[in-house]
């Protein structure tokens, strides 16, 4: 089954879909990690950032944010912790609006 990872579990199966997209992106995923990539200084210190809707290390205020793949979840869906993020709210919500 392509897209998925399967994990055994004790005698059981688990399949987690892999390399699902973003939902609060309304499918311009690719759109937004790039800006965030083009205009978060982080980038060039820790490679392609994703755009996402959620808290940070002061606040869990959602807001969107230029996550690092180390502050994210190992799913990439959801900011776990760390203080390698861009907020980027007012950008990010125009790039969704058009």
């Amino acid at each position: 089954m392509a897209g998925f990872l399967h994990l055994v579990v004790g005698a059981s199966f688990v399949i987690a879909r892999s390399g699902a997209s973003y939902a609060p992106s309304a499918g311009c995923e690719e759109e937004l990690n790039a800006w965030c990539t083009e205009n978060c200084p982080l980038a060039s210190t820790f490679g392609p950032l994703y755009a996402r809707l959620d808290g940070a290390s002061r606040s869990s205020t959602p807001m969107w944010r230029c996550y690092t793949k180390h502050s994210l979840s190992p799913d990439l869906q959801r900011y776990v912790s760390g203080v390698d993020y861009c907020t980027r709210d007012p950008h990010l919500k125009s790039s969704l609006e058009r």
